[in-house]
């Protein structure tokens, strides 16, 4: 019905981390380094995203591709709980969260083919056939303030075809960052298709996350939860703009 929400990620599951993939520009010769692990998120601070409600200023994202314009989020100051430290000081085998890491490195060496990225990938997905009710992506995330990019493969679109958009958060900390279906971008290795072919979540076979920043340095990117959401639950959801909220740790 209007306004459900369709879990595709939760790494509170024990199982799930096992079952993605992680892989860097190393397969082609380049220097990026990717370390993945898991990672715990107080459940109280996810139950506060969740249900805190956010009014947002923003302006749409531009179309650039590795690119993030100015703007400026509102941020929630609110210090850790009783209920995040007790949480927190019992972390221990209730790990929730995947992480990747590394370094980003764009130097040329001999036979380099591609360089300059790091990339999760979830397994295949086989989902139900109809998603119309859905209209955006729901992610409980953390990153380091760059931009990473996520994409959608789909069945029906050509073999090198991926559907991207980009997100961020405020640096180390922990947001919602919900993404209109019509604002991703049909790319075919990495370039903006002139002949969009509309995303069809309908043949959705796999997600990844992608950091392919043309900068170089460290990354960190942390993620609890991908959903789909219909964005029109709620009158002021994002009113087609990429909506970020953040909450300090």
């Amino acid at each position: 019905g209007k306004g459900q929400d369709l879990t595709l990620y939760d790494f509170s599951d024990p199982d799930l981390f096992g079952k993605w993939k992680y892989t860097s520009d190393v397969e082609y010769k380049g220097k990026s380094t990717i370390k993945v692990s898991q990672g715990f998120v107080p459940p109280s601070l996810i139950r506060k995203l969740r249900t805190e409600s956010f009014d947002s200023s923003q302006t749409p994202r531009k179309r650039p591709m590795f690119s993030v314009d100015e703007q400026t989020p509102e941020i929630v100051d609110e210090s850790v709980d009783e209920d995040e430290i007790e949480e927190i000081e019992n972390a221990e085998n209730k790990k929730n969260t995947i992480i990747m890491e590394g370094d980003l490195d764009l130097s040329l060496a001999p036979g380099t083919v591609r360089l300059g990225y790091a990339s999760i990938l979830s397994e295949h997905l086989f989902v139900p056939l109809f998603l119309n009710e859905f209209d955006a992506v729901h992610l409980e995330v953390k990153t380091c303030g760059r931009p990473y990019l996520l994409n959608i493969k789909c069945t029906e679109s050509p073999s090198d075809t991926l559907y991207q958009a980009v997100f961020t958060t405020e640096p180390n900390e922990w947001g919602i960052v919900e993404i209109p279906f019509n604002t991703f971008l049909s790319t075919w290795k990495g370039m903006v298709e002139q002949d969009f072919h509309p995303l069809n979540l309908r043949h959705l076979v796999r997600v990844s996350i992608l950091m392919a920043h043309r900068k170089e340095g460290p990354y960190r990117l942390e993620l609890h939860t991908l959903k789909l959401i219909s964005a029109n639950k709620s009158e002021k959801r994002f009113d087609h703009r990429m909506k970020l909220v953040t909450k300090d740790v």
